[in-house]
């Protein structure tokens, strides 16, 4: 099993590292064209996202478990896309028995007669205040608000 983890960090280390400082080898020019910046730059995290996950995955022997495990919080809206307000009731101690965050999405003005985000045990909560009656100025600006516990 050591070995294994040595190619893994080897390919790693090949991919991250090496595709990057190759093009300032090989080229004398500056790299101009920005599709080829841009692959440049973001090629490696793709790749290492794609080695790194299925490891994660067959690491475990449950499937749920291991998508808990990559998974680092969870947003939910109140009310919904659809306008249905729903119960959240132990969603917040799911999310915190796999250490992950809830956030809560809510508009301003529904927050006067639906439970806040707080009160569902939301870490982190957000959303729009343009509900409030704010005018627009040329197109903006609007307002939003964002608000965590610690």
């Amino acid at each position: 099993m050591q070995h294994n983890y040595w190619i893994y960090l080897f390919i790693m280390f090949a991919v991250t590292y090496l595709v990057r400082v190759l093009p300032l080898v090989v080229f004398k020019k500056k790299i101009t064209n920005r599709f080829v910046r841009s692959f440049l730059t973001y090629i490696p995290y793709a790749v290492l996202a794609a080695m790194t996950f299925p490891a994660v995955f067959f690491a475990f022997v449950c499937i749920p478990a291991a998508a808990a495990g990559v998974v680092a919080g969870v947003i939910v809206a109140q009310p919904n896309y659809y306008g249905i307000v729903e119960n959240f009731s132990g969603l917040a101690d799911e999310c915190h028995a796999h250490k992950a965050l809830l956030a809560i999405n809510s508009v301003a003005s529904c927050l006067a007669v639906l439970r806040t985000p707080g009160e569902w045990g939301a870490d982190i909560a957000c959303g729009d205040a343009q509900s409030l009656g704010l005018p627009l100025s040329c197109g903006g600006p609007y307002i939003g608000y964002l608000c965590v516990k610690n």
